[in-house]
């Protein structure tokens, strides 16, 4: 199953496996069920930190925005006792209107023994293992979730990225 099945405005990215960046050694050993030890020369790792895990990645962000659109209806009659004077019945309500946009942010996503990082051009992430409640595969993708926010990357690999966390715990 898909987490992505659902419409949206825009176009979902897709990778195929083939795109991973992951060196086929490290993909080897994460199959094999043992950690791979990368070398990643632009990731800033603080003292006794491995990085495990990296791969091209997008985030999917969602933004709702919620306004008001207004319903009327009703007559409008003249008056038969003045002239040029209308009498108007009828009712009005305000519905709220909920819209979803998402969004696709290209990045990478990098777990480490301590930390999962993800980095963009347009901000990123940067969370503590131990902050980590779940994780959620899917075929496509790994749903991250962090107390009560899930955040969604589409990955190449995403198998990859769920058997390296599964291999930590």
């Amino acid at each position: 199953m898909s987490i992505f099945n659902k419409q949206q405005q825009k176009h979902m990215p897709t990778f195929s496996a083939s795109q991973t960046v992951l060196p086929s050694a490290a993909i080897s050993r994460i199959e094999s069920g043992s950690l791979a030890e990368l070398n990643v020369p632009n990731l800033m790792l603080k003292k006794g930190e491995k990085c495990c895990f990296v791969d091209k990645s997008y985030e999917m962000v969602e933004t709702s925005t919620t306004r008001n659109v207004r319903k009327s209806g009703g007559t409008s009659v003249p008056s038969v006792f003045f002239k040029g004077v209308r009498y108007h019945m009828g009712s009005s309500e305000s519905i709220p209107v909920t819209e979803t946009k998402v969004d696709y942010i290209p990045g990478y996503l990098y777990i480490t023994n301590k930390r999962i990082i993800f980095t963009s051009q347009k901000g990123g992430l940067e969370k503590p293992i131990g902050s980590l409640s779940a994780f959620h595969p899917y075929s496509n993708a790994i749903g991250l979730q962090f107390g009560q926010k899930v955040i969604n990357f589409i990955l190449p690999r995403a198998d990859l990225a769920v058997q390296t966390l599964q291999i930590m715990t």
